[in-house]
């Protein structure tokens, strides 16, 4: 499955998601809606089969074509710093899992 991971500055939430997707057979990508152009965004999101964002709201930052891809992994604002905190990787597991268990990816 390839699977978009999106979050507004493409650091943390979304490229820690996507290593985690990749880890497990998927073909998995990170963007960032505060820093790519829609053009670039909507390019990204017809690529991908599902699009998880990693905030509540961010879904509207998804072009209206591509909602029903979209898939909300609540994470939470981005308070990690530049590095993979450990409660960032808890978040992402839990949020990785229960997608899994609804067998949406």
């Amino acid at each position: 499955m390839k699977v978009l991971c999106v979050c507004q500055n493409g650091n943390n939430r979304s490229v820690f998601m996507a290593y985690r997707l990749k880890r497990h057979g998927h073909e998995a990508l990170a963007a960032w809606w505060n820093k790519t152009s829609s053009s670039t965004l909507a390019m990204l999101c017809n690529w991908a089969d599902k699009i998880i964002v990693m905030e509540q709201g961010f879904q509207s930052r998804i072009p209206t074509a591509y909602a029903a891809k979209v898939l909300l992994a609540d994470i939470g604002p981005d308070e990690w710093g530049p590095q993979w905190h450990p409660e960032l990787k808890r978040r992402v597991y839990r949020a990785y899992d229960q997608l899994k268990e609804q067998g949406e990816i």
